[in-house]
C-alpha cells in the first residue's frame, strides 16, 4: 500500500533518522558560512542596530575571522564600541610592539548593561583569549533591569542552567535557555532566519558606513545625514570655546535627542531599585570572565564638560562615586586590576555627552600600552 498510513516499522525508521537529520541540520548551518559569513543589513538596517551588533559578537565567539598568538576581547556597551574600535587599536599594538598580530574582538553591544554582559560572559568558554577587558562606567550599574529584559543579549544568547539577573525567570524562560544551552540550532535560530532571508534577498538600498572615519566632517556626514555640514561648523564653535553652554549647542544641532536621554538616565538610576541587582550582575560577570581569561576592568573616560553641570541634571556625582567603590570591590574580589581612564581624554574627544569621538579621539593609543602591559 504505497499511499496508506506509515506503518510502526516506517514511524520507527522515521524517530532512530530524526537525531541525524537535525544534527546534520545543525552542523550544516551553526558551523558553516550560512549562518556566519557576513550579511548585507548588519551595518545598513539602522532599524536592527542591536540586532546585528549581537550577532557580530556571536560571529567573533563561534567565527572568529583569525587564530593570532593572542586575541583580546572587549565587553560593553555603546561607549566601548565607539571608544575601541578594533582598526586603530590594533595599528597601535602593532606600532608598539611588532610581531604577532593581536587581534581585538570587540563584543559591545549598545545598551547592554551588568545583566546582558553576564549573559554573554557565558560564551567566552567557547574563545581562547589571551585578555577580556571589561570596558565600562560607574553609571552602567544604574541601567534599570527592565531595560536589560527587552536587550537582545538575553533574548538571542541565553545560555546556562542557571538563572540570570534578570526579573523574569518564568518556566518558558528558563526551557528556552536551557535549550539553547544544549542545541546550538536552537541557541542561534534568530540569527539563522535572518542571514538566511539575507542570502536570498540582500539588502541593495542602503550604502554601508565607511569603516573608519578620518575626520570629523566625514564622522558627522555619515551620521547625521542631511546636516552633516551644520553639525561640523557647531562643534567647531565649540572647540574654539570649549565648555557646556557650547556643547549643548552643537548637541542641538542633529542630535538634541541625546540630552533629553541623558536627563532621563540619570532620574530613573537616581529612583532605581536594581542598583545591588546590577551590582550582583557584575560580580559574576567579573567571577566567570576572570575564571576563564586574564580580565581587566577599564574605566572608560567621562566627558571633562560634567565638571561644569553644577545642577548634576546630567550627572550624579555622589551615586557616580557609589558606583565607583562596588566596581572596586567587585575586582579585587576576584584578584582583576582596575584601570581607571576615566579623566584620560579632553572635552573635544567626544562626540556627545557619553561617547568618545570613534576614530578619532586617540584614546585606543592611551590603551595600547596597558593592553601589552596586561599581555
Amino acid at each position: 500500500m504505497p499511499y496508506g498510513k506509515p506503518g510502526a516499522r516506517e514511524r520507527a525508521l522515521a524517530w532512530l533518522l530524526t537525531p541525524f537529520v537535525l544534527l546534520a541540520l545543525d552542523a550544516t548551518v551553526t558551523r558553516t558560512p550560512i549562518l556566519w559569513a557576513p550579511t548585507s543589513f548588519e551595518e545598513s538596517d539602522l532599524s536592527r542596530l542591536n540586532f546585528s551588533q549581537t550577532f557580530q559578537a556571536a560571529r567573533k565567539i563561534y567565527w572568529p575571522e583569525s587564530e593570532p598568538d593572542r586575541a583580546v576581547l572587549v565587553l560593553g556597551n555603546s561607549r566601548a564600541r565607539l571608544g575601541l574600535r578594533k582598526a586603530p587599536l590594533e595599528e597601535a599594538l602593532a606600532s608598539l610592539h611588532p610581531g604577532p598580530r593581536v587581534r581585538i574582538d570587540n563584543l559591545a553591544v549598545f545598551g547592554a548593561g551588568p545583566a546582558a554582559l553576564e549573559v554573554l560572559s557565558r560564551h567566552l568558554v567557547e574563545v581562547d583569549a589571551a585578555l577580556a577587558i571589561l570596558a565600562i562606567a560607574p553609571s552602567d550599574l544604574g541601567i534599570p533591569l527592565h531595560y536589560e529584559s527587552n536587550h537582545p543579549i538575553p533574548k538571542l544568547l541565553a545560555r546556562g542552567w542557571a538563572d540570570d539577573g534578570l526579573e523574569e525567570q518564568g518556566a518558558s524562560r528558563r526551557i528556552d535557555r536551557w535549550l539553547r544551552s544544549i542545541w546550538r540550532l536552537a541557541r542561534f535560530r534568530e540569527f539563522a532566519r535572518a542571514a538566511i532571508r539575507d542570502r536570498l534577498d540582500p539588502m541593495v538600498d542602503n550604502p554601508p558606513r565607511p569603516e573608519r572615519f578620518t575626520s570629523t566632517a566625514e564622522l558627522f556626514a555619515a551620521t547625521r545625514p542631511g546636516v552633516g555640514p551644520a553639525v561640523e561648523t557647531k562643534y567647531r564653535e565649540f572647540v574654539a570655546d570649549p565648555g557646556l553652554p557650547s556643547f549643548l549647542a552643537y548637541l542641538r544641532v542633529g542630535q538634541a535627542p541625546h540630552i533629553d536621554d541623558v536627563r532621563h538616565r540619570i532620574r530613573e538610576a537616581r529612583v532605581s531599585g536594581d542598583l545591588e541587582r546590577q551590582a550582583q550582575n557584575l560580580r559574576r560577570l567579573v567571577a566567570r570572565a576572570s575564571t576563564t581569561t586574564p580580565t581587566l576592568v577599564l574605566l572608560l573616560p567621562e566627558n571633562p564638560v560634567m565638571a561644569e553641570d553644577e545642577d548634576q541634571v546630567f550627572h550624579d556625582e555622589e551615586l557616580d562615586l557609589a558606583n565607583l567603590a562596588r566596581i572596586h570591590s567587585i575586582a579585587a574580589a576576584s584578584g582583576v586590576e582596575v584601570l581607571d581612564a576615566r579623566h584620560w581624554m579632553g572635552i573635544d574627544a567626544f562626540i556627545d555627552l557619553d561617547h568618545l569621538l570613534p576614530d578619532l579621539s586617540g584614546f585606543e593609543r592611551r590603551v595600547a600600552p596597558e593592553i601589552l602591559r596586561a599581555l
